[in-house]
Parts: structure tokens; C-alpha cells; sequence
């Protein structure tokens, strides 16, 4: 099992002092909540632990490459580093295992659907774009019924104008819209 090398022998290595079984709690977590705004205090009230702990936890987590954070873009860099960012793990297959997501049917009928298919859409673009794309430019506005959870996702990569961007929705084709 992947997820339990990763907790009792890299982390217990790379971090003697850490309470495991917190992290572990915290992981657990982010896998619900992966794809959604970071909230700090949620977390931190859930897990019993004090706000700074879980900021340090979310760090392992990035610092360890399971995780990646998207902060909200906006034009102001001092509003940029107020605004909640996005926090989702960034493999799949072990947010399906998380999720307990085991076959296509499990996935299409989960309420984190949307979330995983933005988190796997985004993380392909920055794995495909790497040189092109900043990934911590993200925007999120409020959508009509039926788009990912109710929101669309505007990625802005830094190379394009700041009019273009992709789109992200949860639907049966793929369009392009000018």
C-alpha cells in the first residue's frame, strides 16, 4: 500500500517529531476535500490541532509532491496571498483509494466527481505545459447548475493574454469556445 509506505516509513523518517496519526487524519481529509478551497481552521477543528499545525501539515504534504495548491488568481499580489487557496492530491489513484472509489460507476456517481476531474484536467495541463504554465493562477466563479459542483474553473496560464484561459466543466464532449 502505497499510502501506508508513505506515512510510516518516509514521514516517520523525514519527520520524527510528527504526531502520524494526525497526519495521517489530515490526509485523510484532504482526500475528501481535495479540489476544494483550503480552509485552515476546518481542518484544524476536525483534527483537534491548532491552525499553524495543519498550514505545516499542508506544507509536508506539497514539500513531499502529494499534494499541490492552487492559489486564486487575482491581479492584486496582496490579495492574491489572502484568498483561500486550493489544495487536491495530486494523484488520482490515490484519491480514489481515499474516496474509496473503485470502479468508473463509483466515480461518476461520487459528489467529489467534478473536483477529481478538474484536479486530473489541471494536473495533465501542467504536466503537458510545464514550460508555459505557472500553476498557481487559478479563478473560480460562481456557475449555473450542472457545471463541477457548481463552479467553473479558469486557469490562466501565464504565456496567454490575460482573456485567455481554459475552462474546465464536467460534460459528455469536449467544445471550444472562442
Amino acid at each position: 500500500n502505497y499510502l501506508r509506505s508513505y506515512l510510516e516509513r518516509d514521514i516517520r523518517a523525514l519527520f520524527p517529531q510528527l504526531n502520524t496519526e494526525a497526519y495521517r487524519r489530515f490526509i485523510k481529509m484532504l482526500g475528501v476535500a481535495s479540489g476544494d478551497l483550503f480552509k485552515a481552521s476546518s481542518f484544524s477543528n476536525s483534527l483537534d490541532v491548532s491552525q499553524p499545525t495543519v498550514k505545516n501539515y499542508l506544507e509536508i504534504a506539497e514539500g513531499t509532491f502529494l499534494i499541490r495548491r492552487l492559489n486564486c488568481y487575482a491581479k492584486n499580489t496582496k490579495k492574491r496571498l489572502v484568498k483561500m487557496p486550493k489544495a487536491y492530491i495530486k494523484d488520482p489513484v490515490i484519491t480514489n483509494y481515499l474516496l474509496n472509489i473503485n470502479n468508473i460507476d463509483d466515480l461518476r456517481s461520487h459528489p467529489s466527481f467534478g473536483n477529481l476531474g478538474e484536479s486530473f484536467i489541471i494536473e495533465q495541463i501542467i504536466k503537458n505545459l510545464e514550460v508555459l504554465f505557472i500553476p498557481n493562477v487559478v479563478k473560480t466563479r460562481e456557475l449555473a447548475p450542472g457545471g463541477l459542483n457548481g463552479m467553473t474553473i479558469k486557469v490562466l496560464p501565464v504565456i496567454f493574454e490575460e482573456n485567455d484561459e481554459f475552462d474546465l466543466k464536467n460534460s459528455v464532449a469536449c467544445s471550444r469556445v472562442s
